[in-house]
């Protein structure tokens, strides 16, 4: 079963539900046949379920000229070459994939639009339409890498199983072992865009005989629909820094850099969730709503196959930086389900084609 039928038996699902209950008693705090329209805004903080580990791809250092040669003379301009071929390691970052609110503010503006209908006196259907909005986070990154097992080393890292032949091609590597933890650990600064997202659910909810004065109700419902995520950049910057490779005195200075990449595609996830809340009526026409929800949305989508721009030192031929170790490419980790608590208020206006009056509750 593919996700969309998945969400039609889902949503079709709920509907058969919520249609029990709709049995109109006459005692309800609804009004049958009446349309609704409601705007509210409030805050969705949240947080990634079951994040996966980044994984990266670098190239091996840079291999020794020969200098065993008779009379002690050398043979060769520089004592390390440029690899024109280099051979690439792959490595899992040790640390898990950093958290929702390590990447944005966890503040996230939530935004509801719904257009209502009473289908009897205590069951309405909505239909709503949502937008969020976080602000990126400027956070310090420092990897630590593992090389990675014996048997998935080499210039081919499109498959790792448990033999030692690593030549073959299919799907992402994936090496449960980690390796021996690679020294070089150079922080970087990462500044990331924002996170947005639309969305659009169907939803219906069920509320309780009005208490207290005849004034607030309670409810309960459940929404499923789709969200858009929009796309995310980030920049990442390292500071100028120098190096040495082992066995060479000569210190390498390389510039400071700054550059973009895309950290999670735009994308559209399935999305549902639960809610409950409270309706205080002014009259006949206006109430007031606050409302609590509990939403799960697919993973975001992150990018699979990040290229990075490297660094050459200052004064060297280009493609020396082939020489220290830079990663390549970044396998960047599934995030998990992103799981929302979004709390909102909001005030709502009923009305119908025959009613004008706006009577007390």
């Amino acid at each position: 079963m593919n996700r969309i039928q998945l969400w039609s038996v889902s949503m079709l699902t709920c509907i058969y539900v919520v249609s029990l209950f709709a049995r109109d008693n006459g005692s309800g705090p609804l009004e049958a046949g009446r349309w609704g329209l409601l705007a509210g805004v409030g805050a969705a903080p949240g947080f990634f379920k079951n994040r996966g580990n980044n994984q990266t791809v670098w190239p091996r250092s840079g291999l020794a000229c020969d200098v065993t040669v008779p009379n002690n003379t050398l043979t060769c301009d520089q004592l390390f070459r440029v690899l024109t071929t280099p051979e690439d390691m792959f490595q899992q970052n040790a640390c898990k994939f950093p958290k929702f609110n390590q990447l944005f503010s966890n503040g996230v503006v939530h935004v509801t639009g719904q257009i209502s209908y009473n289908v009897c006196n205590n069951t309405q259907y909505f239909l709503e339409g949502v937008y969020e909005r976080a602000r990126g986070n400027c956070i310090t990154l420092v990897a630590k890498n593992f090389r990675a097992p014996t048997f998935c080393n080499g210039a081919n890292i499109n498959n790792c199983s448990s033999s030692t032949d690593c030549s073959n091609s299919g799907g992402i590597l994936t090496c449960d072992i980690i390796g021996t933890p690679l020294t070089v650990e150079l922080p970087t600064t990462a500044s990331f865009a924002n996170y947005q997202a639309y969305g659009g659910y169907i939803g219906a909810r069920y509320y309780c005989n009005r208490v207290w004065c005849n004034r607030f109700t309670f409810f309960g419902g459940f929404k499923i629909g789709m969200l858009h995520r929009r796309q995310v950049c980030f920049t990442s910057s390292v500071a100028a820094h120098s190096a040495t490779l082992a066995g060479d005195m000569t210190v390498y200075n390389f510039p400071a850099t700054s550059n973009s990449y895309t950290l999670f595609c735009a994308s559209n996830a399935v999305s549902g969730g639960l809610q409950l809340g409270t309706d205080f009526c002014i009259n006949d026409c206006w109430s007031v709503l606050v409302g609590v929800e509990v939403v799960a949305t697919s993973p975001f989508k992150s990018n699979r196959n990040l290229i990075t721009v490297r660094n050459d030192p200052t004064g060297t031929a280009t493609g020396f930086g082939h020489n220290f170790e830079q990663a390549t490419n970044f396998i960047l980790a599934s995030t998990g389900s992103f799981i929302q608590f979004p709390v909102w208020a909001g005030i709502r206006w009923e009305f119908d084609f025959c009613k004008r009056a706006c009577d007390e509750c």
